[in-house]
């Protein structure tokens, strides 16, 4: 198949799945509901963000964890869906470095710290608490609507030993102290990104999936190769940094040599069923400068009307 059809097939799929889902939950026929769905991808999130946006998706989210390097890329990828098709971002973040995490509450621990080496999670284990805070205010300043946490109530504790008092933890500190400045400076502004990344709607890039193959099943080919090369460019030194010994904090946040400046859209619908009648062109013509990325099957009247 080709990339066209299978990002169409798992819209069938997907569009299927939910409806049955939301079916058996409400015991009557609601339809997929997208408009109502929140999806928060971690991996595929880059494959998906636009096409999720194109299916009705009005709150789009992303998760990000520590084992994701260019984080900042990610994250251009939703907010440049999410402007293309007038919607709004949420990001879920997690303090997990493959199976490891940092928590302090024992109930939170999945796997551990019972199961010491199958995943670590502890006080001592995955990020660090400078990643931690890191993510909130690049997801702040970057225009997310929303920040969810996976970990959720682990914000709260009673340190040992002896009895102590219920009091925040060390997450728990770091989000009051976050809550504080964004009541202080909740006049934000909008993020400036000059340059946006043209791509085909079915594009399927992703430089994090398993096993890296876009759609799960599409082999790599040239274009996939010219997009890591663009991106490993935009977001110079994220791919060098790869190579050195992973921590969760240098393969994520890269010092980008040209900052955040970039938003990703697509040059279409990511279906003939689309359900937005957002022309591509609105988007392409909000943005100073425009880099096609990839292989594309542009549509001639956007590019007549682009010019």
């Amino acid at each position: 198949m080709s990339r066209p059809e299978l990002l169409d097939a798992h819209r069938v799929f997907y569009t299927n799945a939910i409806a049955r889902k939301w079916a058996e939950t409400f015991h009557t026929q609601t339809g997929a509901m997208w408009d109502k769905l929140i999806p928060a991808q971690s991996t595929s999130s880059t494959s998906f963000a636009h096409a999720l946006s194109d299916w009705g998706v009005r709150l789009l989210g992303m998760e990000t964890a520590a084992v994701q390097p260019m984080t900042g890329m990610r994250i251009a990828f939703t907010r440049g869906a999410v402007r293309q098709y007038g919607a709004h971002s949420s990001i879920i973040t997690r303090p997990i470095s493959v199976t490891r995490a940092t928590t302090f509450t024992k109930a939170q621990n999945f796997a551990g710290p019972d199961f010491f080496f199958h995943s670590r999670y502890g006080p001592t284990m995955g990020p660090s608490l400078s990643w931690y805070r890191k993510n909130y205010y690049l997801y702040y300043m970057s225009g997310a609507s929303a920040i969810y946490l996976e970990q959720g109530f682990d914000q709260f504790f009673k340190p040992g030993p002896g009895e102590q008092p219920f009091q925040l933890n060390p997450l728990g500190r770091i989000t009051d102290e976050f809550i504080r400045f964004a009541e202080k400076h909740a006049n934000r502004g909008t993020p400036y990104t000059p340059i946006a990344f043209l791509l085909d709607p079915a594009h399927g890039f992703e430089m994090t999936d398993y096993p890296q193959w876009p759609f799960e099943v599409s082999q790599i080919n040239r274009s996939d190769r010219a997009l890591r090369e663009l991106f490993g460019a935009a977001y110079y030194p994220g791919t060098v940094v790869e190579g050195e010994p992973a921590s969760g904090d240098r393969q994520a946040f890269v010092s980008g040599a040209f900052g955040d400046i970039f938003d990703v859209i697509v040059a279409g619908p990511a279906s003939a069923s689309s359900l937005s009648a957002r022309a591509p062109v609105d988007a392409i013509n909000a943005y100073r400068a425009v880099v096609a990325g990839g292989k594309h099957r542009l549509d001639q009247r956007l590019v007549t009307e682009t010019v």
